[in-house]
């Protein structure tokens, strides 16, 4: 269950996100914040290792709060970067140390041999899809209902309403990037009986949808026909139908006649 404090935060962040209360001072603090603990860990007395842990530490609480809320700029998310680079290296103002590997290999992953060190940019993108995930499958918080009705939140088969609108706020703007760069490409569909399923237009078979598999131009009235209308209970698939459209033996796409 949610606790007090997780349910108030989120209230709280519905209103923000409604009354685009965001400013720059926001991004401030937290590059602020984030230098002032590092400046006051005693860098030159740890190992390589433990600058490294640490920095891990201080970037998985310190900016996770306003990386929640808002895609931060460009130049803030570089900024953030930087601090922790060169802690890890042991620079200092007017003292900078040699960086021994690229920044772009020491955040790759562990599994790949490296640091997993994670990137800002990546770390923020992250975490507004998660808050857009927990949105699309909670249903009873406040939160949710101040967002469903101000946003007009639809359904996952018809994504029309993550088209970005000028009136957004720059904090519901943030969080549907977090679903438009994460959530919605990674989204998959268990056929059942095939009545949502648009046999064209969703993943559901493969990684991306047919249409993009057809050699010819699919007519709009094809392209939102179901899975169920091209399923003969008894017989299977109207092969005769779906071959017209693709470019491969549909027996390696993973269609079965039967």
């Amino acid at each position: 269950m949610e606790s007090e404090e997780q349910k108030s935060w989120e209230s709280t962040w519905a209103c923000r996100c409604c009354k685009k209360i965001i400013n720059k001072e926001t991004f401030g603090e937290v590059i602020e914040r984030l230098s002032s603990k590092l400046a006051g860990l005693k860098r030159r007395f740890l190992s390589l290792a433990g600058r490294i842990t640490l920095t891990k530490s201080v970037l998985a609480s310190i900016p996770v709060h306003t990386m929640s809320t808002i895609a931060l700029p460009i130049s803030t998310l570089d900024q953030l970067d930087k601090i922790a680079r060169s802690f890890i290296w042991g620079s200092s103002e007017g003292n900078r140390k040699q960086h021994l590997v690229s920044w772009g290999k020491i955040c790759k992953p562990k599994s790949e041999g490296e640091l997993g060190i994670r990137l800002a940019k990546e770390m923020n993108i992250a975490l507004l899809a998660k808050l857009g995930w927990r949105l699309l499958n909670t249903h009873d918080g406040l939160w949710v209902k101040i967002l469903r009705k101000n946003f007009r939140v639809g359904e996952l088969d018809d994504l029309s309403w993550l088209s970005v609108k000028g009136t957004w706020s720059p904090t519901w703007r943030s969080l549907v990037l977090g679903l438009r760069e994460v959530v919605v490409p990674s989204l998959a569909w268990v056929l059942g009986d095939g009545r949502r399923v648009r046999l064209w237009k969703d993943n559901w078979l493969l990684n991306e949808p047919l249409s993009e598999l057809s050699t010819v131009d699919i007519s709009e009235e094809m392209v939102e026909v179901r899975a169920r209308d091209l399923w003969q209970t008894g017989a299977g698939w109207q092969m005769h139908i779906i071959e017209l459209y693709m470019s491969m033996p549909t027996s390696k796409v993973g269609f079965s006649g039967d």
